[in-house]
């Protein structure tokens, strides 16, 4: 089990990030991509277990859940959906990645549109995975004092020991994160059901380094 080992390499790339912004200052937050966190915290969870660096993939692709009928054609065209990180050591572990970056300005923050894409999320990895249902969920979130003053006064996304459970569509509280969700789960048959999805999120590691927070849940389906 490697639970342990995501935990602890939260306290990784907190260390990772301080470095980076004693090098570059608060603006790295403003220029960072989602991309680079997710490359950070592998790092992190190699230098934590080096044993899985040839079993660590970036953007892996997920098959369809029931596969439809289309034109090859249209197979072909736009990107494929990927998992942020997958680790191929049984039961299999996948993890999605959310950045979401202070404002360099006053402006405030789209909340429930970046809440709708955590949500999103949600649906991505409980869906893609439901055949494989031993395997590990995970949600790494590292967002702003902002986003997570936001995400503390909705349901689900617990920050404290209490697990949040409940069907995935009651996470949903307006129309500006629903429509954030894919529309494949919203649109067709074999993936609508997603929705209704029960879900627990559990806390697994909350770090705080100013002005970021790090969070991360582990996701399962009872």
């Amino acid at each position: 089990m490697l639970e342990n080992i995501f935990s602890e390499s939260v306290s990784i790339l907190a260390e990772l990030l301080k470095k980076r912004m004693k090098v570059y200052g608060i603006d790295f937050l403003y220029i960072s991509q989602e991309s680079l966190m997710t490359f950070l915290y592998v790092i992190s969870l190699i230098s934590r277990n080096p044993e899985i660096v040839d079993r660590v993939f970036i953007e892996y692709p997920f098959e369809e859940v029931e596969p439809r009928e289309t034109d090859p054609s249209e197979e072909e065209t736009g990107p494929r959906e990927k998992f942020d990180i997958f680790i191929d050591v049984d039961p299999k572990y996948y993890v999605e990645v959310k950045y979401v970056r202070p404002f360099p300005s006053k402006r405030n923050l789209p909340l429930p549109r970046l809440r709708g894409s955590l949500i999103n999320d949600i649906v991505r990895i409980t869906c893609e995975t439901k055949k494989i249902r031993e395997a590990g969920k995970y949600l790494l979130l590292i967002a702003s004092d902002e986003f997570i003053n936001h995400i503390s006064k909705k349901p689900g996304f617990p920050l404290n020991g209490k697990p949040w459970r409940g069907k995935i569509n009651e996470l949903i509280v307006v129309g500006t994160e629903k429509n954030e969700i894919s529309n494949k789960y919203k649109e067709f048959d074999e993936y609508r059901e997603c929705l209704s999805q029960e879900v627990e999120l559990h806390l697994i590691r909350h770090e705080v380094v100013d002005p970021l927070h790090i969070v991360l849940w582990k996701v399962t389906t009872p």
